[in-house]
């Protein structure tokens, strides 16, 4: 914290911040797009308690497979996003 705070300042803690936020819109989106999808599908399937409520094991397949899907779907944003993170402002 304080190596890089002395050596490219405030500027530095936050670089990779922009990146960060264009892989969170993408993989917020999919993923929520996909639960939805997957959990009406599993409610049109009859497992749901009565209520449009899903079983707990449903709600975890359907939350594990979109994160599961959405992850593949935004990994090469998420690699750019780690290598801004990363990479030094002036490489010596």
């Amino acid at each position: 914290f304080r190596c890089i705070l002395h050596q490219e300042g405030v500027r530095g803690l936050y670089r990779g911040f922009l990146v960060n936020q264009a892989v969170w819109a993408p993989f917020n989106g999919c993923y929520f797009m996909i639960y939805e999808k997957s959990k009406r599908l599993c409610i049109d399937a009859g497992y749901e308690d009565g209520h449009d409520n899903l079983e707990p094991a449903a709600q975890v397949c359907c939350g594990g497979s979109a994160g599961i899907i959405a992850a593949t779907l935004t990994n090469p944003l998420d690699v750019l996003k780690t290598r801004v993170q990363v990479a030094r402002a002036s490489p010596e």
